[in-house]
């Protein structure tokens, strides 16, 4: 169903059980970012408080939400202003680093894998 995107850049992120599966996928130019391990589970972070809310998986809250929308995932200067912990800065492998490291001290059962087959670091 991807093998025909006509792209050399894109980002593909699974936060469900059992995506550590999903690295068939992987090929050159692209980033598999997955919420766990083929034989794990995902945790649910919120379930929404209201009908009209969605609710996120924990490595979508960790991954997105905080890495790449918070900016809390970047390290490096890529767009070279002087500034870190901005959102539009952090690349896919920063945040994918940010979660991984903060996801297994609390959910024991649940590690992020990333399949890696782009160049230097994929920015959103």
């Amino acid at each position: 169903m991807f093998c025909d995107f006509d792209t050399s850049r894109i980002a593909f992120v699974f936060d469900s059980c059992l995506a550590g599966g999903m690295n068939d996928v992987s090929t050159e130019g692209r980033v598999v970012a997955m919420a766990t391990g083929e034989t794990q589970v995902a945790y649910v972070f919120s379930k929404g408080v209201e009908e009209t809310e969605e609710g996120e998986g924990v490595f979508s809250h960790y991954f997105v939400n905080e890495g790449i929308l918070q900016g809390l995932a970047d390290r490096y200067d890529h767009d070279e202003d002087g500034l870190l912990l901005e959102g539009a800065d952090a690349v896919v492998e920063e945040a994918f680093d940010y979660a991984k490291e903060i996801i297994p001290g609390i959910y024991k059962r649940q590690n992020p894998v990333i399949s890696d087959y782009f160049t230097n670091d994929l920015l959103l």
